[in-house]
């Protein structure tokens, strides 16, 4: 932690699993930092203090120095905030980190201080999650519909009446799983109130026959 001469951050700070920073509420200037904060951005606290908030943000976020100084002073004033940024450390290397602004009382003065907790990993898996989903919706998609494909040929073929009828409900069972989840849930709810599907003139004939 570094020892300022104005202003510095208790010692249990640098207990805490998450980064902190101290800044000044009208200037947003950085006042104090933890060893977390200085481990995740790869800057020293001494040379973090020289720096403004725009310097360690990825240059693809869209976050200006004075979007900083904005939601810093508006923090200062009793807005907590908290939204995610990516940075960028001494490295070059970027990160994903979750912010939360809540202002604190340091002696009689109000500061912002600022949470920072890094993500990376939590939004790494949540990518895989993603593209694991898609790639199983996508190869049940393909077997449904091999399944229908062959269960509409099973259906034309027999002329037994009940094996049709097996048939006709693999097949309506197949469609019903290819259905969106809502979709589903409407045809589990109109099952179990009662609900009949209005006739078709085909199958109001199938009927009277």
């Amino acid at each position: 932690m570094c020892k300022s001469d104005t202003v510095r951050l208790p010692p249990e700070f640098d207990d805490l699993g998450v980064g902190i920073l101290l800044h000044d509420p009208d200037t947003g200037s950085i006042l104090d930092t933890n060893e977390r904060v200085e481990h995740l951005y790869g800057y020293p606290a001494v040379e973090l203090q020289t720096m403004e908030v725009s310097e360690f943000i990825a240059p693809s976020a869209d976050f200006s120095q004075e979007d900083a100084i904005e939601r810093i002073r508006a923090t200062a004033e009793g807005d907590s905030h908290a939204f995610e940024r990516q940075i960028e450390r001494s490295n070059g290397e970027i990160r994903q980190v979750r912010v939360r602004l809540s202002p604190t009382t340091l002696g009689e003065t109000t500061y912002v201080l600022a949470e920072i907790r890094d993500i990376s990993a939590y939004k790494a898996r949540e990518r895989r999650l993603r593209l694991l989903s898609r790639v199983i919706r996508h190869n049940l998609r393909n077997e449904m519909n091999i399944l229908i494909g062959h269960a509409n040929q099973l259906k034309n073929a027999l002329e037994d009446a009940s094996l049709a009828d097996t048939a006709d409900t693999v097949l309506a069972s197949a469609v019903r799983a290819l259905s969106p989840l809502p979709q589903r849930a409407s045809h589990r709810r109109a099952s179990r109130e009662g609900i009949q599907r209005p006739l078709t003139p085909a199958s109001r004939g199938d009927q009277q026959a």
